[in-house]
């Protein structure tokens, strides 16, 4: 499977999911408006963790793309 091979590091790479995209993508952007709790649920294999590591990622980055997206580097914490 592609999927267990090739992860993606940022939203940029994320495929489906729009609108948890687009919400999170808000939400990096402006993390002094951000929700005390964000409550992913789904089905097994619907990318939750996944995107809850490049949401955490994007959180924390400290060269964030315009967009609210992690620069993508490999020595970004």
């Amino acid at each position: 499977m592609l999927s267990l091979t090739e992860k993606p590091k940022t939203f940029k790479g994320m495929v489906g999911q729009d609108l948890v995209k687009k919400s999170l993508l808000h939400i990096s952007k402006n993390p002094e408006q951000a929700p005390h709790i964000i409550l992913l649920s789904g089905e097994f294999g619907t990318g939750k963790s996944l995107a809850a590591k490049i949401f955490a990622q994007a959180i924390n980055c400290p060269n964030k793309l315009s967009n609210g997206d992690a620069c993508g580097e490999p020595n970004c914490p």
